[in-house]
């Protein structure tokens, strides 16, 4: 893929309760359902990068770090599978 085809990946953050999860971005909101990528742990959003730009072209992609990790904040306390799923609810709630 030559680089003239590859969308702007932009960088935000995202509330979840008193945190804030760091995520990369890419495509169109209006473009169908939205791709969300999970890193694996213990790394971070950064390995979906380039991925996100390659998708993006077709599709609104997100991959966000999950508490902890990347650029997202250290929670108070040990976060549940359930606390993780929270967090990437919120960080596609706040990208509408």
């Amino acid at each position: 893929m030559t680089p003239m085809n590859r969308r702007t990946v932009r960088r935000g953050f995202a509330t979840s309760g008193n945190d804030q999860v760091h995520y990369y971005r890419c495509g169109d909101p209006e473009a169908g359902v939205p791709l969300l990528c999970l890193h694996m742990s213990p790394h971070s959003a950064l390995v979906y990068e380039n991925f996100v730009a390659a998708m993006g072209t077709r599709r609104f992609t997100v991959a966000a770090d999950t508490p902890g990790f990347g650029n997202s904040d250290v929670p108070s306390q040990e976060p549940s599978i359930a606390d993780y799923a929270r967090a990437m609810g919120d960080v596609l709630d706040g990208l509408g």
